[in-house]
């Protein structure tokens, strides 16, 4: 059965009430078919009035007339009608009840609704008979609690917003977003005000009652089309656990259950399940190099206890030669198995139960070779052949789509588990958390890209970047067949170093750019059944490949990439470039760019009143005036869409953000086309540009219409920073070691002079005609020795160290970013690399007007 809810801000008592619901049933579904022959057979729908509106006067005649294509119960109260779909639910008691964000609002809203109208027999939600109401949160519409997830005990829930966030990838996992990109359907979402409007007329409420019906429709054909209940199905019946509970989305519960069965089957006690207060992980920096560890929706990137994966620093630039990338298969569970890493086989001493560092781990003593495989590789193990064995299945001739389809689940469901058996050891809230074994897994896969590097470089090959379980190479040569051929040999010879572990060409790239550590494009080549190539354009950790840059920006930028791939000349790039990034800049001061391009998409990490600095956090701000509207609450974990406008005000661009409907409802409100041009589009362009020569910061910033004199000093300053290694090893002058630094003025001691004396250097001249600077007044008029009044000058220096301690304690800091030049003394809570980020911009760093200075070498 397929639940969908309609809901509507009471405007008395500022809560939801539940105004209509549609259901779709279909009794013959089976779980282990990827999808009926049939959507539904039967559908309902219950529609009720809010306290402040009437039905139309021919409403109920409309109805009737129309009750063979909608079967449609018009109900007098909100009361009527959750009584009406508690005696529909039980008369029909589903197994399932499929929605979306039933778990973070449907069932919440649900119960409160309940409770606020003294509904008798409420438990008929669910299939246990219960007179006590679950405790309810204080604040309805946040998601429901454990306690209120228990209200449908006894039948199943799937929740496709939860099954798709572990199956897909996308901006945003609304149900617009998802029927958009799964269904490729058009989804259409309307609010409160539309909602309200509609009972003015019979015709608009029968369509309103055709969208809810639609809806239902569209969830219950994604989950048909992601074969949620198949996969979820196979994954229970492989781990041992409870379905209701893998539909939650919970792996390290699926992995927990797994081991549970093999440890008890082996007559092994197995710990007992700890349950402690979950403290905040520290954040990890962007740059450093960890494992990065995903928590549950809304936690952000955490830190985790141990050294993770490594990172090899990569050989930036632009590469027009072949690069390969090769990739070890499964590493972890591989390195489990190599090693014949467990419980059983590997005594954890008491230094490394800390595991602060690779020396706490060397007291591991790693088992024999001829020890018998302890329990957790050999789950491994069957998982990976059972898959193989699958995969070996559907290359048999004569199968049916549908068998097709049903071993493709299966193998699926096999990857899923086993590729997670790993994260139950560095989980903390796991039964099975070992953190001595998870972090002696994450060194020997330190140590083997490090042997693997070592290899290829004996090789006299460019390893240019590695992360984790890969490494790419330059292969220095445009011929695709003498690469392969150098691949295979590669391949061959690191294999030969270990029994299970096992490297392979994951990838040919015919030109790539690398920019940073996890971040590239390439154009990687593909052969196809009749021996022909083709190639296909990959991006990684881009700005144009997250969600929290516009749609402006991703479209220039993945033209740059484009272009910069295209394997044309390097003149003729920077010119394709140039001309793209003028016709941009006049289309937007112009108007003629969509507003859906201006959209920008943020995460919320916790629930929007929970941040203490709203102010400079546009998607928080936005969330917060959304939520004072009523309905469906926005909390931690999902998207907000907000563009920049212009409102009139001297306010910072993070304070000038607004919902797109608050866009199309406003006459006053219009996009700030200078901020996008400078805070979207020029930085995702500059930092794409950035190894290719003939561009720079500056010109990218006039091509799109902006002061190029703002952008001059900050490319200066990176490139300062980028030449610092080379600084470090040749010579530096006096002059290159102090030119960042203010000159030192002095006023001549003579009493009828007073000349301002700039002090560059302290002697000046060549040979033997070297001297002082301060040996005499530079005016010419003025007799007087000026180094023999050295107190006087010593007094103007002590008064002039005073006043630069004096502005180094007033603590102003200003946006490295001229095109924002803000300038604060409030330190903010967001930092970037280790550097403030500026609160109004909210893109540049802060840096201090005086400052500290490094000791220099």
């Amino acid at each position: 059965m397929t639940l969908n809810l309609r809901t509507l801000p009471n405007t008395k008592t500022h809560q939801n009430e539940i105004i209509g619901a549609a259901c779709l049933i279909n009794p013959s579904f089976h779980m282990d078919r990827p999808a009926p022959e049939q959507p539904f057979q039967q559908h309902f729908c219950a529609i009720s009035k809010p306290n402040d509106c009437i039905f139309p006067w021919d409403f109920n005649e409309k109805v009737q007339k129309e009750s063979r294509k909608m079967k449609v119960e018009v109900l007098p109260t909100e009361r009527a009608l959750l009584g009406f779909l508690l005696a529909k639910i039980h008369k029909i008691d589903p197994d399932l009840i499929v929605g979306h964000d039933i778990y973070g609002y449907d069932l919440d809203i649900l119960l409160h609704r309940i409770n606020a109208n003294k509904i008798p027999h409420w438990s008929k939600i669910g299939r246990l008979k219960r007179t006590v109401m679950p405790k309810l949160s204080s604040y309805p519409s946040r998601g429901a609690s454990h306690s209120e997830k228990s209200a449908m005990c006894g039948r199943m829930v799937c929740d496709i917003k939860i099954s798709a966030k572990e199956l897909v990838r996308l901006k945003s996992f609304d149900l617009t977003e998802l029927t958009l990109q799964i269904l490729k359907q058009k989804h259409v979402e309307l609010d409160f005000e539309q909602i309200r409007n509609m009972y003015s007329s019979t015709a608009m409420l029968l369509h309103l009652v055709e969208l809810t019906l639609i809806d239902s429709c569209h969830i219950l054909n994604i989950m048909y089309e992601l074969n949620v209940l198949p996969l979820a199905l196979q994954i229970t019946s492989i781990c041992g656990n409870i379905m209701s509970r893998t539909l939650m989305g919970g792996r390290a519960e699926r992995n927990e259950f797994l081991l549970l069965h093999a440890f008890t089957e082996k007559d092994f006690i197995v710990p007992d399940k700890e349950y402690k207060k979950k403290v905040p992980a520290p954040v990890a920096d962007e740059e450093e190099e960890v494992d990065v560890t995903k928590g549950k929706s809304g936690q952000g990137r955490r830190k985790p206890a141990y050294a993770g994966g490594l990172v090899l620093e990569p050989k930036k630039g632009f590469y027009d030669k072949y690069i390969l990338l090769l990739d070890f298969n499964s590493l972890y569970p591989s390195i489990i198995q190599e090693y014949n890493i467990c419980f059983t086989t590997i005594t954890r001493t008491e230094q490394a139960k800390s595991a602060e560092n690779e020396d706490d781990l060397l007291s591991l003593e790693l088992p024999s070779a001829d020890l018998k495989p302890g329990i957790l590789p050999t789950e491994i193990r069957k998982l990976v052949e059972s898959r193989r064995q699958v995969k070996g299945l559907m290359k048999q001739e004569g199968l049916s789509h549908e068998q097709i389809m049903q071993y493709d689940i299966r193998q699926k469901a096999l990857k899923l588990t086993a590729n997670s058996m790993y994260g139950c050891l560095g989980f903390t809230f796991s039964r099975f958390y070992a953190k001595p074994l998870a972090a002696l897994i994450t060194m020997k896969g330190r140590e083997i890209l490090m042997k693997t590097k070592d290899l290829v470089q004996a090789m006299n090959l460019d390893v240019i970047y590695g992360d984790t379980d890969s490494i790419m190479i330059n292969s220095n040569s445009t011929d695709i067949n003498e690469v392969t051929k150098l691949g295979n040999k590669i391949k061959g010879e690191v294999n030969k170093l270990y029994k299970l572990l096992e490297i392979d060409i994951d990838g040919i790239y015919k030109s790539m750019l690398l920019l940073k550590k996890k971040k590239y494009a390439a154009l990687s080549v593909h052969k196809g059944p009749d021996g022909k190539y083709t190639t296909q354009e990959e991006k990684k950790g881009l700005d144009i490949v997250r969600r929290d840059w516009s749609g402006l920006a991703k479209s220039v930028g993945d033209y740059v990439v484009s272009t910069i791939l295209s394997g044309e000349s390097r003149e003729t790039v920077v010119e394709l470039i140039h001309s793209r990034l003028n016709e941009v800049g006049e289309q937007v001061r112009e108007g003629k760019i969509p507003v859906e391009e201006f959209l920008i998409t943020k995460q919320l990490t916790k629930n929007p009143e929970d941040y203490p600095d709203k102010k400079s956090l546009p998607h928080v701000q936005v969330a917060l005036r959304l939520n004072s509207k009523g309905g469906k609450r926005l909390k931690g974990g999902d998207t907000v869409a907000y563009v920049i406008c212009e409102d009139g005000s001297n306010l910072a661009a993070s304070q000038r953000a607004y919902h797109p409907d608050e866009l199309a409802k406003s006459d006053s409100l219009k996009i700030d086309t200078k901020y996008y041009l400078a805070h979207q589009v020029h930085p995702v362009v500059s930092r794409l540009c950035d190894p290719i020569e003939g561009t720079d910061a500056s010109h990218i910033a006039e091509c799109l219409g902006l002061d190029p004199a703002g952008y001059r000093h900050a490319a200066q300053a990176r490139e300062e920073a980028g030449d610092q290694e080379l600084l470090d090893t040749v010579k530096v002058t006096d002059e290159e070691k102090y030119r960042d630094c203010e000159r030192l003025m002095v006023k001549c001691p003579g009493a009828t002079c007073r000349r301002e004396i700039v002090l560059d250097v302290p002697l000046k001249g060549a040979d033997m005609y070297i001297e002082a600077s301060l040996g005499k007044c530079p005016n010419e008029q003025c007799p007087l020795i000026v180094a023999k009044n050295h107190v006087a000058i010593g007094n103007q220096l002590t008064v002039a160290i005073r006043d630069h301690i004096k502005k180094y304690y007033q603590g102003w800091m200003k946006c490295e970013d001229m095109a924002c030049g803000a300038r604060v003394r409030k330190m903010p809570l967001m930092f970037q690399r280790g550097h403030p980020v500026c609160p109004s911009c909210n893109k540049g760093v802060l840096n201090p007007e005086v400052g500290i200075p490094s000791p220099l070498k």
